[in-house]
């Protein structure tokens, strides 16, 4: 007998195939003109992600929600691919489309009655700043007919249907909350809540970069980097100290101000500096415990990694003297943004400050020499973080993103975050059980299939080699790998 998630599976894959077979038709028949089949994929599936959501509501809400679907695709292409040269001209026209469809579709009006919604009221307004915002990022960074299609995907399978699901579940009860989900993928309906005090106008992609003044903060913008640090000391560079002081609004503010830096010119640091905390989770994945030939762990396996091994995108990952047998894990992470304790995992994603890809690089004999791990998980220079951090505004759910790891040109990893034996929200919860999290602090969830130990022969790394780990909404974190150089300090 078919389990309920392997029905749900089922329907998925068929809603998701309708859609991006909608999508294929339009290309057939001359829309989304200089747009690639491919482009209307790949953005699709980050759309249509929210309709993941929809498979724990009942049958009828999820047929009309689907062929509507189909509907508004054709409705939106004949609206967005007109020429329009003005980006503003781009965002009044999603802006009307998208409540064009809400007031004139029947399942939307009955659930406008029902809620007491109008255009003008703040859960619209969040709907406009999302459309709007994503628009002229698109536009500013040359992507402007693909980023027509990014706004079709908003529209249908991120912006509307969000809002729809959050009222309709009772997700989300609160106007800053609304702001979170609009546009993002869908969450799980039992876990998804955000900050009271986050606002939709604080998504951003934080980077620490490297000056001839010393690190500063910057917010990504494009290819540029908008450095916060040159307009007000005090924000940086330490992104811990920032979120510990509760100014991460001033960075937003800042940034729209700040002096740009070309992104391509800069050396980047770990996003974080210096972690108060640099902890990961062991066995977390289900198809990783499985090519390990070990059982599920009962409990969460903790443990540590020294800050000291922090690196940013680009620094180079030693292969120790000590040891050869060196291996790769690329993982989500995320940065806690306020001082914490006994947190609700219901709760813990208004402690999360954003996300962040991570290189758990291990040396695997010394990580099997004592049950702890740490020794093996520590080695300065294995633990590469960046290249940004992605506020949790910005980057939507994190249990439904791709994660893939290449070695040279090998993709070695290629697993999503649903795989996940304990998420995000359960790890708050444990850890903040025995100990304050602090801002800053690091938290690595843990790796998919694919390490190079369980390969036949083993796939480990070696001098000349090139990490590249790509996780979706969030980027790309690339390492070259070298024999350790002379690195002995502290004696004469």
């Amino acid at each position: 007998m078919a389990t309920v998630a392997g029905r749900r599976e089922t329907k998925r894959t068929a809603t998701r195939a309708r859609l991006l077979q909608a999508a294929r038709d339009l290309i057939g028949e001359g829309g989304f003109d200089a747009v690639t089949i491919a482009d209307v994929t790949e953005r699709a599936e980050v759309g249509f992600g929210t309709f993941y959501g929809y498979f724990d509501t009942k049958d009828a809400i999820v047929s009309a929600v689907v062929e509507d679907a189909i509907e508004q695709l054709a409705e939106a292409n004949d609206a967005l691919t007109a020429d329009i040269d003005d980006p503003a001209e781009v965002v009044a026209v999603a802006v009307r489309h998208t409540l064009g469809i809400v007031h004139d579709d029947p399942l939307f009006a009955g659930f406008i009655v029902r809620v007491g919604a109008s255009p003008d009221d703040d859960l619209w307004r969040a709907l406009r700043q999302r459309l709007s915002r994503d628009v002229k990022r698109g536009v500013q960074a040359g992507r402007f007919s693909a980023e027509r299609v990014a706004v079709v995907a908003h529209m249908i399978g991120g912006s509307v249907f969000a809002v729809l699901r959050a009222k309709v579940h009772g997700e989300l009860t609160r106007t800053a909350d609304i702001h979170s989900g609009v546009g993002a993928g869908a969450a799980r309906p039992s876990r998804r809540r955000s900050s009271g005090d986050r606002k939709q106008e604080d998504a951003m992609r934080l980077l620490t970069f490297e000056t001839s003044g010393g690190h500063h903060l910057g917010v990504l913008d494009g290819d540029e980097i908008a450095d916060v640090t040159a307009v007000d000391a005090g924000l940086g560079p330490d992104l811990g100290a920032v979120l510990a002081s509760g100014r991460l609004a001033d960075v937003a503010t800042a940034a729209t101000s700040a002096p740009r830096v070309a992104l391509a010119g800069v050396t980047l640091a770990s996003p974080v500096l210096r972690p108060p905390k640099f902890l990961a989770i062991g066995l977390n994945y289900a198809k990783h415990v499985a090519e390990s030939a070990m059982d599920k762990p009962a409990f969460q396996l903790w443990f540590n990694k020294q800050s000291t091994c922090a690196i940013g995108h680009g620094a180079p990952i030693h292969i120790p003297k000590a040891s050869s047998v060196v291996d790769y894990e690329g993982e989500l992470a995320f940065v806690i943004g306020r001082r914490c304790r006994h947190v609700p995992a219901e709760r813990a994603s208004e402690v999360i400050a954003g996300y962040t890809i991570c290189n758990d690089v291990s040396v695997r004999d010394w990580q099997m020499r004592t049950p702890t791990m740490t020794m093996g998980k520590s080695f300065d220079t294995h633990g590469p973080l960046g290249p940004c951090v992605v506020t949790s505004d910005e980057l939507g759910d994190p249990h439904r993103l791709s994660l893939r790891t290449w070695v040279n040109d090998e993709l070695r990893q290629d697993g999503k975050t649903d795989d996940l034996i304990y998420d995000c929200f359960q790890m708050v919860e444990h850890l903040s059980t025995a100990f304050t999290l602090e801002p800053g602090d690091v938290i690595s969830t843990g790796t998919p299939a694919g390490v190079g130990i369980a390969m036949k022969p083993p796939g480990l790394l070696k001098h000349g080699d090139t990490v590249r780990i790509e996780i979706e909404g969030i980027g790309t974190l690339s390492n070259p790998v070298i024999d350790e150089p002379d690195t002995a300090i502290g004696l004469d």
